[in-house]
């Protein structure tokens, strides 16, 4: 049987809203309305992942203010390739909402929302359960 992994989960790079710390507020939140998020990963001038910002960050900001002003630093990340067991543990630890999902270099990979790290991986999904090969070698 197949490991759960949070790369099989995950909510894909390019599908997530990525800004950058210089950006404004307002360029943020048409990010997100525009894509249906309620979070965006943060990037510094390497590309690497610099923090978090959420709508509820938001509250108070001003349009014209700066990410580097309201954003939340460090994020909480994991890689890839860990097991979504793992990845359940440290959203709760931590009490968040999301984790972003990074490369050994620390770049962003997309992110693990809660719902998906809970709901993602379960045993009526055809790709985590025994293959009929496996299924034979059990009997």
């Amino acid at each position: 049987m197949v490991d759960c992994l949070v790369e099989h989960v995950m909510t894909p790079v390019q599908d997530c809203v990525v800004i950058e710390l210089e950006d404004t507020i307002r360029m943020l939140k048409q990010k997100l309305r525009h894509n249906k998020q309620r979070a965006a990963i943060v990037i510094n001038a390497r590309g690497t992942v610099a923090g978090v910002i959420t709508v509820k960050d938001l509250q108070f900001a001003g349009d014209d203010n700066r990410i580097s002003d309201w954003y939340k630093a460090p994020a909480y990340t994991i890689p890839s390739d860990e097991p979504i067991e793992k990845a359940r543990h440290q959203l709760n630890v931590h009490g968040n909402h999301q984790l972003i999902v990074v490369d050994d270099r620390k770049k962003p990979m997309g992110i693990l929302w809660d719902t998906d790290a809970v709901l993602g991986c379960t045993p009526d999904d055809d790709d985590f359960l025994p293959t009929d090969d496996e299924k034979k070698k059990d009997e």
